[in-house]
């Protein structure tokens, strides 16, 4: 299993920043490897929420079947995604912060078979690397949008 961790603030109110997070069509804004997706079965309060969605990169791409298993209304939330063996977890949360907002991201990736073990500083560094450039990606379209 592949963890990764990361905290950034972010020079605009978390309700801003969590309005990034929980909506699909911004979502897909700063996590360019989304190609598409949409809502299979929405549920009241979010947690339940199931939804399809297609990560595209230059290695090609997989279907992800997703669940939303928290939901803390402008505070945080957390996904499940799963296809072809592999499983992500995702969660996000944020919090007052003086210069605007504390944002907590963590993921983890299982890959099935002894082939990923022997990959995973391969596939440690390259999650990492691209949580973090979307964690990037997302701080300038929110500090953008407040200016």
């Amino acid at each position: 299993m592949v963890r990764f961790q990361h905290s950034l603030v972010i020079r605009c109110a978390p309700d801003v920043v969590f309005s990034w997070i929980e909506e699909p069509d911004r979502a897909r804004q700063w996590q360019p490897d989304v190609a598409g997706g949409e809502v299979l079965h929405a549920e009241p309060g979010m947690v339940g929420t199931e939804f399809r969605e297609v990560l595209a990169d230059s290695h090609g791409h997989v279907e992800m079947h997703g669940r939303i298993t928290e939901f803390r209304p402008g505070t945080g939330m957390a996904v499940l995604l799963e296809g072809q063996g592999v499983t992500v977890t995702a969660r996000y949360e944020v919090s007052p912060h003086p210069a605007g907002t504390l944002l907590r991201a963590q993921q983890s990736l299982t890959v099935p078979g002894r082939l990923a073990r022997l990959l995973e500083p391969l596939i440690r560094r390259r999650v990492a690397a691209r949580a973090r450039a979307d964690l990037q990606r997302l701080k300038q379209l929110c500090e953008n949008a407040s200016s």
